[in-house]
C-alpha cells in the first residue's frame, strides 16, 4: 500500500490536546477517510461541506517539499515544515510521522506556500535534480495548489494542522 501523507484541521477547542499528542487529531483509518467525502459527495466536492476537509497527498509529498527546502547549508523555507517527515521503517511496516503545527506556525507557512507558483515547478523540473518529467510537473503544481488551499482555509478559521505520513 505505501507510505502516504495526510493532513487535517485542528479546531481551536483541540489545539490543546493535538500540540501534546498530534494523534488525536488524526482518524483513525486515515486512507479511508480520505476517499470517503469524495465518494459520498462525489457532485460537490466542496471543501466547505466536506466533513473531513484534509489533505491528501499521497505518495508523493515530498516532491512537492522539494519546493521548499533548500541546500544543506542554509535554513529550509518555512513551507518545509510540512513536508519534513517521514515515516520510519521497521522489521513489519513503519512508525507513522505525527505532527502537529499550530495556527501561528501556519500563518507563516501560507505566506510562503503562497509565493511559489508554476514558474518554481518549471525551475524544478528544468534543475534535473530530481528527473522529474513534464507530467510529474503537472501533479506537482496540482498537489501544490490544493496544499495552499488547504492551508489557506486553516488559517482563515484560525485552525492549526495535523499531519500523519504513514
Amino acid at each position: 500500500m505505501g507510505i502516504r501523507y495526510y493532513a487535517y484541521p485542528v479546531t481551536a477547542d483541540r489545539i490543546a490536546a493535538a500540540s501534546i499528542d498530534p494523534a488525536t487529531a488524526i482518524p483513525y483509518d486515515p486512507f479511508a477517510t480520505s476517499f470517503m467525502p469524495r465518494l459520498e459527495n462525489a457532485t460537490n466536492p466542496n471543501p466547505l461541506d466536506d466533513p473531513y476537509d484534509d489533505l491528501y497527498l499521497d505518495k508523493v509529498w515530498s516532491w512537492v517539499g522539494h519546493l521548499f527546502a533548500t541546500d544543506w547549508c542554509e535554513p529550509d523555507r518555512p513551507a518545509y515544515e510540512l513536508f519534513k517527515g517521514n515515516a520510519t521503517t521497521v522489521d513489519v511496516g513503519w512508525i507513522p510521522w505525527e505532527q502537529f503545527i499550530s495556527p501561528q506556525e501556519l500563518r507563516v507557512i501560507a505566506a510562503d506556500l503562497d509565493s511559489a507558483g508554476p514558474e518554481d515547478v518549471d525551475a524544478l523540473i528544468e534543475s534535473k535534480k530530481y528527473h522529474f518529467t513534464e507530467r510529474e510537473g503537472e501533479w506537482i503544481l496540482d498537489l501544490l495548489r490544493q496544499t495552499q488551499q488547504f492551508v489557506r482555509r486553516r488559517v482563515e478559521r484560525g485552525e492549526g494542522m495535523a499531519i500523519h505520513i504513514g
